[in-house]
């Protein structure tokens, strides 16, 4: 699909299980960091193209000799439309002190009781990336109904 600088752009990953989520938090006394990991079946974005970079960008990206991975913060105007079927969860917990046990003890109740359990325990959300794996499908929105696919 040719791609036009001003329009805007239905992003989803191609393959399914094709689509992550990582999102870090961190504890505001100690400094340590919880980073969880989701792999969803399927992602959606729309993105605004804003300039010829960014129009290459999106024209290569849905290349089938493409592989590898993208972030969706290399648009500067995106929005988040959905994502479903979680895969896949993992959750990965960096200490100050490295206290092993302590560490073993804050990743079984993350992934007992998830992000609720960091934001009770004096972590907050710190920084959130997302992911598609190449190549991409990609659908010009109808600015009529944008979010009719």
């Amino acid at each position: 699909m040719k791609i036009e600088i001003g329009k805007e752009y239905r992003i989803q990953n191609k393959f399914k299980k094709g689509y992550v989520e990582r999102e870090v938090f961190k504890e505001n006394d100690t400094g340590d960091v919880a980073i969880i990991e989701t792999l969803w079946r399927q992602g959606t974005y729309i993105v605004k193209i804003l300039d010829e970079e960014e129009r290459a960008l999106l024209e290569e990206f849905q290349g089938e000799d493409q592989n590898g991975d993208i972030e969706v913060a290399e648009f500067s105007e995106i929005e988040f439309v959905d994502s479903w079927d979680e895969c896949a969860n993992d959750v990965e917990i960096r200490q100050i002190d490295k206290d092993e046990a302590r560490q073993e003890e804050i990743q079984e109740l993350v992934e007992d009781e998830g992000h609720e359990w960091l934001m009770e325990n004096n972590y907050d959300h710190w920084d959130m990336e997302a992911f598609f794996s190449l190549p991409l499908a990609v659908e010009e929105v109808d600015p009529n109904n944008r979010y009719a696919s």
